[in-house]
């Protein structure tokens, strides 16, 4: 299983740029984990996944996951202050793992399953 990592430091052309180089169709897992200075993200190309997580993300305010249909684990969004866009337009699907957290949203570090 291929893991999609974006994290740290990386702007928005650098996290893109990444995207484009690493994003493939053996990709199962994303993960956009402790950015400091991404403030938006295309994931448009990424129509299945087995796992999303989007965390600790400071000043993200934007993520496109317009192409996402179908989630084979879970999508999780917590702890991103300034996200107020979430585009998951064509998702219709999601089938929770073995925890049966398989969609979540919080503020903090408390999550709560729906």
């Amino acid at each position: 299983m291929q893991t999609l990592i974006i994290s740290d430091t990386l702007t928005n052309e650098q996290a893109q740029a990444k995207v484009t180089a690493d994003y493939g169709p053996n990709t199962q897992s994303i993960r956009i984990i402790g950015c400091t200075n991404l403030t938006t993200l295309d994931l448009s190309a990424v129509s299945a996944a087995t796992d999303v997580t989007i965390s600790d993300n400071t000043v993200l305010q934007s993520v496109n996951l317009s192409g996402l249909k179908r989630c084979e684990g879970s999508l999780k969004i917590m702890n991103c202050p300034q996200l107020t866009t979430v585009n998951l337009s064509s998702l219709n699907t999601i089938i929770a793992g073995s925890s049966n957290d398989a969609f979540w949203v919080a503020r903090s570090e408390e999550h709560t399953s729906e």
